[in-house]
């Protein structure tokens, strides 16, 4: 089986779960439906089950390790059908990085305080900037988990800013490079968060 190509099964009672409900949802996080396959089934105590098996490509160019991401992935899908999280292109950063749903939450957060500061990038082009460099995406949080973890003893900051340094040399737009540089002057800014305050 390729590695970017995935499954998905998602159970619903009485009725189908709608493609239209469910698309935007999964292409917001990178993949392509290509097949869905409806199943009905009726158990012994007359409730009606379906079952949609999706059948989709993952379309980002890196290679997707499914294993690893798996549980953040179905953690994630189950917080935007819920609407505990917001369904946007940061959530490309679900498959394409360690992070999970509410980890790349904090980078939203950041984009939407740029655009009241008047930057002018909108949200879609932050987006697809940390979809380009999802390792600087995966950098930045880590950076950010690190100043203000209540559990992390030390607050060292300078080998994730080292590290973000090193891969800005290979980023050759001069816009993702203004992106990735001011979220770096942001959670440098930053003096406290309620992210820990679940």
């Amino acid at each position: 089986t390729n590695s970017n190509h995935v499954r998905l099964k998602l159970f619903h009672l009485n009725e189908p779960l709608h493609l239209s409900d469910v698309l935007p949802m999964l292409e917001n996080m990178g993949l392509r439906v290509i097949g869905e396959t409806p199943y009905r089934f009726t158990t012994s105590d007359n409730k009606v089950y379906w079952v949609l098996d999706f059948s989709m490509m993952y379309v980002a160019t890196t290679e997707l390790d499914i294993e690893k991401h798996r549980d953040n992935f179905q953690q994630a899908l189950a917080d935007i059908w819920l609407g505990q999280l917001e369904d946007d292109g940061f959530n490309r950063l679900v498959l394409s990085t360690g992070l999970t749903g509410r980890e790349v939450s904090v980078l939203r957060a950041y984009a939407k305080y740029m655009r009241q500061i008047d930057s002018t990038f909108s949200q879609a082009y932050i987006e697809e900037t940390f979809s380009s460099y999802p390792q600087i995406a995966d950098l930045l949080v880590k950076m950010y988990i690190r100043k203000f973890n209540p559990k992390l003893k030390t607050r060292t900051l300078n080998k994730f800013i080292e590290q973000i340094d090193i891969r800005l040399e290979d980023v050759s737009s001069l816009d993702d490079d203004r992106i990735i540089r001011r979220y770096l002057d942001l959670i440098n800014a930053t003096n406290r968060t309620n992210f820990y305050q679940v």
